[in-house]
């Protein structure tokens, strides 16, 4: 379920501090998240706005799951879908397929700018098991230097792909997957906002995971990064 973010928020970060660096932390540790104001779809169309991620699909898969639904987020995601066979995934005419239906589902409504910056909480469950996710913005500078670490070798073409689509799109519409140390403050946090809020949106797909998505309400503290 996409929460996009506007690229052009501005720079404030939360310091998440894992307990075991606290003795002997120094700033330059410090890993920065923060709120942002995300595109979200309206709880009535999130059935149909819903999608897999974008690079665990080729284009054959992604058209069949988009088929033909207008809605499908793989259209904005994933736009060489909508593509004759054999066309070139990263010719410009793909990318400005993508800016044009990033457009069209905001002025259509499929998605819907939210009203102020919040972080979110992303559950997804599957049979008994229930994981959740915080999704924040994080800093560039912290994959640089290497605060966050790299799980893979990525190949340059699609660095560059997801680079230019961000670009020509204006926002980000594919969250990275980061795991952290675990701290209580954070579970206390997603269980405050689990327990005592209704959820934003609530999807079954027909994988059989259960997508929930919950809005924190309160305002975030941030410090300058």
């Amino acid at each position: 379920m996409p929460g996009i973010s506007d690229k052009s928020e501005a720079k404030k970060h939360i310091t998440i501090i894992s307990p075991s660096m606290r003795p002997t932390l120094s700033k330059s540790l410090l890993l920065r998240i923060r709120a942002f104001k995300g595109y979200v779809p309206p709880p009535s169309l999130a059935a149909r706005v819903v999608a897999p991620p974008y690079d665990v699909l080729d284009t054959k898969e992604a058209r069949a799951i988009a088929g033909s639904n207008e809605m499908c987020f793989l259209r904005v995601s994933r736009p060489d879908l909508e593509f004759p066979d054999g066309t070139d995934p990263y010719s410009p005419a793909v990318y400005s397929r993508a800016q044009l239906n990033l457009q069209k589902f905001l002025a259509n409504g499929y998605l819907v700018p939210d009203e102020k910056r919040r972080m979110y909480i992303y559950a997804q469950k599957m049979e008994n098991h229930t994981q959740y996710g915080v999704m924040a913005l994080s800093h560039i500078e912290d994959y640089a230097c290497g605060r966050i670490k790299r799980h893979e070798l990525t190949r340059r073409e699609k660095e560059a792909d997801r680079t230019r689509i961000t670009d020509v799109q204006g926002a980000n519409t594919g969250p990275v997957f980061l795991t952290y140390r675990h701290r209580d403050e954070i579970d206390s946090m997603v269980k405050d906002v689990v327990v005592k809020q209704e959820p934003y949106a609530h999807v079954k797909t027909s994988d059989g995971f259960e997508h929930t998505v919950n809005r924190s309400r309160a305002k975030v503290d941030v410090e300058s990064g």
